[in-house]
């Protein structure tokens, strides 16, 4: 049976994602991108293939080629703005996504029904008519005194409402506590009247700034603001508080100095202070002085701070909110107290920790050991059954890098960087003698020769030859080595030749004769010495006749 060939034509079919009966097309200006994502070694002109793509494919390579061109942008840009200490002037973002503000809205509540909480939008605040700023230049006193505040701060009805959803979280903790406490209404709150119950305030630009850190928790919520001053990494959900923060924070006062909020010029600086004050109108509660920034936030405290009692069934103290309320239930009503001596918890894990480790017997059940307190067997436990603790046993955590070992738990690995004089080696410690000055590593030294040479009262007498000794370990050496004759060992091996030696300061002369070092010399004539004693030997042969001879090392 004939095979029958059948020719495979590689023009017609795409090289990228297989697909025939389209249009293709030579790779051009994205040869060296597909041979980059093909992993490949980029060849010759003479050697390269003929490879055809789809259009789909081409628009892939095409946006690669585009970001390969902003990354290395941007890395030019973030090189150059870090040469020259400048960010925000020489870098702006490469990034071509729009952003959509959406509108903010203030909490209020409807006046018939508890629930649902709806979101109602702010109203645009009008702006001031001429008349009023001529009445401000001409009396500076009254600023915003004759602002009427109920102008600026109506609650529109018509705008669409959004359900609250923690409203219902709140009910739950209600019918909680329904049980401990009795709810009842605060007749003097009215919510149809909210001019006897808030006082205007003017707060400046430091008050906003502790009000807004209050509420918005800017030090971690700073990603999800949507209004944001990059150089001072703070964010502001109102875009109002963003221009006072630019207003005093980055703005150059030359006058006459624009308002950022209202674009109105004001002729100084301090006019322009008492200028903003009518941009932070706030409300404070006359109940609880609590800061609202306007009538319908007002509005939703009152409903859910002010309008109901709360009257505890066992003490009969009465409180405004639920949860003060309930910070008083579990501090003085729900507490624990120990059997054995009568101690209060509100938490039933610190009265189990309190109970096991005050008056429960201190006992290992690994080894059958006890212990008269529980942190020596808290540290038994540590260092020889960290199976039994959380987190403890981790081969990761627990190997030394410099000392190339393992530890069998974390607590011994700690314990080993502490006190391994190679992680925290000691201090030198210098102690000089008073009267000759000769410089000791510990105090016992130089109490040990000050007794023997200055003060001539020591203890350590050899009774054989009558000779004195710092120290009991040197009279005993001196016996063994002297008097006993005994060979001393000779472990102190040089480095260079190999021999032994029986003391440092030998080996340290021997190691002289291989260095050619001469520290001592000879102040007189100027020779050097690798031996202090040969020092002494030139000194009362050569310069006999010299009194008061110096010596230098």
């Amino acid at each position: 049976m004939e095979e029958i060939k059948v020719e495979f034509d590689k023009s017609a079919i795409c090289h990228g994602c297989l697909s025939v009966n389209r249009e293709l097309s030579t790779l051009g200006d994205y040869y060296e991108i597909f041979y980059y994502v093909l992993g490949e070694e980029i060849l010759d002109l003479n050697d390269r293939p003929d490879v055809f793509l789809c259009w789909e494919c081409l628009a892939v390579l095409r946006k690669l080629k585009m970001f390969q061109k902003q990354i290395r942008n941007a890395r030019d840009m973030l090189a150059d703005a870090y040469f020259h200490w400048k960010f925000q002037d020489d870098v702006y973002t490469l990034s071509t996504l729009g952003i959509n503000k959406k509108d903010n809205y203030d909490l209020a509540i409807d006046e018939d029904a508890i629930e649902p909480i709806v979101f109602v939008a702010e109203p645009e605040v009008k702006e001031e008519s001429e008349d009023i700023i001529a009445k401000e230049e001409n009396d500076p006193e009254s600023e915003v005194d004759n602002i009427d505040i109920e102008d600026n701060l109506k609650i529109e009805p018509e705008v669409t409402k959004k359900v609250f959803s923690r409203s219902k979280g709140r009910q739950q903790s209600i019918k909680i506590y329904e049980k401990y406490a009795i709810i009842t209404e605060n007749k003097e709150i009215k919510l149809d009247d909210l001019s006897q119950h808030y006082v205007k305030v003017y707060l400046d630009e430091k008050e906003v700034e502790k009000l807004v850190d209050k509420r918005d928790r800017r030090d971690c919520s700073f990603p999800k603001m949507p209004y944001k001053c990059i150089e001072c990494r703070l964010g502001y959900k109102r875009q109002t508080d963003l221009n006072r923060h630019n207003q005093f924070q980055h703005c150059s006062y030359e006058k006459p100095v624009r308002c950022l909020e209202c674009n109105k010029k004001q002729p100084s600086l301090d006019r322009m202070v008492k200028h903003w004050a009518h941009h932070s109108r706030m409300l404070r509660c006359l109940q609880c002085y609590n800061i609202c920034r306007s009538l319908g936030e007002l509005k939703k405290h009152m409903n859910r701070v002010h309008t109901s009692v709360y009257t505890c069934k066992q003490c009969n103290v009465q409180l405004n909110t639920l949860r003060e309320f309930s910070v008083h239930y579990k501090h003085d009503h729900l507490r624990m107290y120990c059997d054995y001596c009568g101690k209060a918890f509100y938490k039933k894990s610190l009265l189990e920790g309190h109970i096991r480790r005050n008056h429960m017997p201190a006992y290992c059940v690994e080894c059958n050991r006890s212990y008269q307190q529980y942190h020596v067997l808290e540290n038994h436990i540590r260092t020889y059954h960290p199976h039994l603790m959380r987190g403890a046993v981790n081969s990761e955590a627990s190997y030394c890098v410099e000392c190339d070992k393992q530890y069998s738990s974390v607590y011994k690995y700690k314990r080993h960087i502490l006190q391994s004089a190679r992680h925290t080696p000691q201090k030198r410690i210098r102690v000089p003698c008073p009267d000759c000055g000769k410089v000791f590593t510990r105090t016992a030294y130089m109490n040990n020769h000050y007794r023997l040479v200055h003060v001539k009262d020591t203890k350590h007498r050899c009774e054989l030859c009558h000779k004195y000794f710092a120290t009991g370990y040197a009279l005993r050496k001196h016996r063994q080595y002297v008097h006993e004759k005994k060979m001393m060992p000779k472990d102190k091996i040089c480095d260079i030749c190999g021999r032994g030696f029986s003391t440092n300061r030998i080996l340290s002369n021997h190691r002289r004769t291989h260095t050619g070092e001469r520290p001592f010399k000879c102040t007189h004539c100027g020779a050097s010495f690798v031996q202090c004693t040969a020092l002494q030997t030139h000194i009362k042969t050569q310069h006999k006749n010299v009194d008061n001879m110096p010596m230098q090392e």
